[in-house]
């Protein structure tokens, strides 16, 4: 089990298979019985850590599903996308002036902890 650091334009079952692939090449069998898997996906144009398992450490990969986990976030305010996210078209733009940095720290805290997210329609 080892962590990789994902990208921007890279989906996580492409990090898998490129290292499936590698790890078919060193062991020299391309027909190779090696499985590879990640402990949980990240949206394509996301970049963070990606948990992958090799082999016997596939079958610890659900244990990294239930951690801590922590976010960092880039928001461009004012914007709403027909998919929820910053690959959509922007269907509609409000002004944004009034939020001050005081509100949306007052906000934070209903992100914290243990919530129900509710992925958008157009999620990884």
């Amino acid at each position: 089990v080892f962590a990789v650091d994902k990208p921007a334009g890279l989906t996580s079952a492409d990090v898998v298979e490129h290292v499936l692939q590698t790890v078919k090449s060193r062991l020299g069998n391309e027909d190779s019985r090696a499985k590879v898997g990640h402990g949980g996906t990240l949206d394509p144009f996301a970049t963070g850590v990606l948990v992958i398992g090799v082999c016997a450490g596939t079958k610890m990969l659900k244990t990294f599903l239930h951690g801590s986990k922590a976010y960092d976030a880039t928001v461009e305010m004012g914007k709403d996308t027909d998919t929820q996210d910053l690959m959509g078209k922007i269907v509609a733009t409000e002004p944004y002036d009034g939020v001050t940095r005081a509100g949306l720290e007052e906000l934070l805290p209903q992100f914290s902890g243990s919530i129900l997210q509710v992925p958008p329609m157009y999620s990884a």
